[in-house]
C-alpha cells in the first residue's frame, strides 16, 4: 500500500512538474528517460532512431571471441557471419516501453525513466547459414567418436579396453547461445557449446569380472566370394561386443537385423526348399551356426533353433543353427547369474566367436556327441512330357536324422546334459520320360514304375530363405 501511494504521490509530483503534459500523454516518440546505450534518445521519433542506431553500431567491435572449451580464443569478423543491427527490433525495444496497455505499468515505466535513465541495448542479427558454415570447421577440429568398453583376449587373457566418451560441437545449440547474446546486444564473443552427453552404452563398470572365455569355436569360409564374405563380416560387426546379462535370452535375428539391401547386405546364394538360389544375405547362416557352436561350450540354454535343409559344408552335420529373418531364429539364454560377452572377428578365410564370462561359471568339461544317424530315403517321381525328346533325371538326395547331445561339467560337480535333434529333409528324384517311349509298355501307356508316387507325411513343404 505504501509502494502504491508513493508511486501516485510521484505521479502527482511529475505532473506538477512537467508542464507540457509530456509524461502523461503519448507523443508518438520515445518516452523521457531514455537512452540507447549511453546516449539519451528522449522523445526521438522513428526516422531519428534508425539514424542514432546505425550511428551507434558503427562504433562498436568489428570481431568477437569464440571461447572454447579448453580455454582456447580465437576471433571472428563480425561481417564473416553476417552480424549487424537488427534497426526495426531495436526501435520497437525502445518505443514500446512507457506504451503498456496496462495504465498502472504504463505510469510505473513513465515516472521510472523520469527518475533512473533506463538503458536499452542495439539488438543484432547474425547470418545462420553462415554462422553454421563457420561451426562445421570448428567442429572438425573439435569433435571426436568415443566408443563403449570392449574386451579382447590377448595371449589367452581378456583384457578390458575402457570406454572413451565421444564430444562434439552442438552447432545448434551454439547458435542459439549466440542469437540470445546478440538479442542482448552482446557482441564481444560466445562460447562453443560441446556435447559431451554421447556416453558410452556400454562402460567399464558393466564388463567388470568378465575375466575367462567360457567357449569359443572357429569355421572356415572362402574369402574369395566376395558378396558372402561381405554378408558375414556385416554380421559378425553385429554380434561382436554384445553384453547378455543374467538370465536374459540373446536373438540371433533382434541383433543382426533384417537382411537387406539397404541394411548393406550382398547378394549371394541362399537356400529354399533345399537348394540353393540367389537372395540377398547369403552366408549369415555361417554366423548363426558358429555362434551356436560357442554357445554349446560356453553352457548356453537353447531357446530356438532350427538345422539347415540339408547338411553345409562348413560345419557337421547336427552342429548347424539355421536363420531366416521373420522365421527362423537362433535363441540361446544366459544361464549364469552374471554377464556374458560375445566377442565374434574373422581373419583371412576364418570367422571365430567366443562367449566370455566369470570365471566362476567356466565349464570343466564339455562333450558334444553326434549321434544315432538315419538315413531317410528319397522319393522318385516320373512323370511324361509330350514336348521332351529324350529322358531327363533331376538328382534328389536321401535325408538325415541325427542326435546332437552336449554334456557338460563344472568345477563344483553340477552337470548338464542337453540333446538336439536335426532333420534334413530327404530330396525327391525327379523323372522326365517322352510320350512316345511310354507306348508299349502297357494300356495305359506307361510303365507301373513311371506312374507318379503320392508324397507322404515325411514331404515337407518350405518357403522360406535360409540363409
Amino acid at each position: 500500500m505504501k509502494k502504491k501511494v508513493g508511486i501516485v504521490a510521484g505521479v502527482v509530483l511529475g505532473l506538477i512538474s512537467l508542464s507540457t503534459g509530456a509524461f502523461l500523454y503519448p507523443t508518438g516518440n520515445v518516452i523521457q528517460g531514455m537512452y540507447l546505450g549511453e546516449r539519451d534518445v528522449s522523445q526521438a521519433n522513428k526516422e531519428e532512431l534508425a539514424d542514432i542506431i546505425e550511428a551507434e553500431a558503427a562504433k562498436g567491435p568489428t570481431h568477437m571471441k569464440v571461447k572454447w572449451q579448453d580455454g582456447k580464443e580465437t576471433t571472428v569478423a563480425l561481417k564473416d557471419i553476417g552480424v549487424k543491427p537488427n534497426v526495426d527490433k531495436t526501435i520497437e525495444s525502445l518505443m514500446t516501453y512507457g506504451y503498456e496497455p496496462s495504465m498502472e505499468e504504463y505510469i510505473t515505466n513513465r515516472w521510472h525513466a523520469l527518475m533512473a535513465p533506463v538503458s536499452k541495448a542495439i539488438v543484432y542479427d547474425v547470418n545462420v547459414p553462415a554462422l553454421e558454415a563457420l561451426l562445421q570447421t570448428y567442429s572438425k577440429e573439435i569433435g571426436y567418436t568415443g566408443h563403449d568398453a570392449y574386451l579382447t583376449v590377448e595371449n589367452g587373457q581378456v583384457v578390458l579396453h575402457p570406454e572413451v566418451p565421444g564430444k562434439r560441437l552442438d552447432i545448434a545449440k551454439t547458435v542459439a547461445s549466440l542469437q540470445e547474446k546478440l538479442a542482448k546486444g552482446e557482441v564481444s564473443g560466445f562460447e562453443l557449446v560441446i556435447d559431451n552427453q554421447a556416453k558410452p552404452k556400454i562402460t567399464a563398470e558393466t564388463l567388470k569380472g568378465i575375466n575367462t572365455v567360457l567357449g569359443t569355436y572357429s569355421t572356415t569360409f572362402n574369402s574369395g566370394d566376395v558378396s558372402r564374405t561381405h554378408n558375414i563380416q556385416i554380421a559378425t560387426d553385429k554380434i561382436n561386443n554384445v553384453v547378455i546379462m543374467p538370465h536374459q535370452n540373446f536373438s540371433f535375428n533382434d541383433i543382426v537385423g533384417e537382411r537387406t539391401a539397404e541394411a548393406g547386405y550382398d547378394d549371394a546364394p541362399v537356400f529354399m526348399d533345399g537348394k540353393l538360389v540367389p537372395g540377398i544375405g547369403g552366408g549369415i547362416c555361417q554366423v548363426s551356426s558358429t555362434l551356436f557352436n560357442s554357445a554349446l561350450l560356453a553352457g548356453m540354454d537353447i531357446v530356438e533353433r532350427t538345422p539347415h535343409f540339408a547338411p553345409v559344408a562348413y560345419m557337421a552335420a547336427g552342429r548347424d543353427a539355421t536363420v531366416a529373418y521373420g522365421y527362423l531364429d537362433f535363441i540361446f539364454k544366459n544361464p549364469y547369474d552374471h554377464p556374458i560377452y560375445v566377442l565374434a572377428h574373422t581373419s583371412g578365410d576364418t570367422l571365430t566367436i567366443s562367449i566370455l564370462g566369470f570365471a566362476a561359471d567356466e565349464p570343466q568339461a564339455v562333450s558334444i556327441t553326434v549321434g544315432n544317424e538315419q538315413t531317410i530315403p528319397n522319393k522318385v517321381e516320373t512323370r511324361i512330357d509330350p514336348s521332351v525328346t529324350k529322358e531327363t533325371t533331376t538328382e534328389g538326395h536321401a535325408g538325415l536324422s541325427v542326435d546332437t547331445t552336449v554334456h557338460i561339467t563344472y568345477k563344483d560337480g553340477r552337470t548338464k546334459t542337453d540333446s538336439f535333434n536335426s532333420t534334413y529333409d530327404p530330396v525327391t528324384t525327379y523323372v522326365v520320360k517322352p510320350a512316345k517311349e511310354t507306348a508299349k509298355d502297357g494300356k495305359d501307356g506307361a510303365k507301373e514304375s513311371d506312374k507318379k508316387e503320392t508324397p507322404t507325411n515325411n514331404d515337407k513343404t518350405e518357403s522360406a530363405k535360409s540363409e
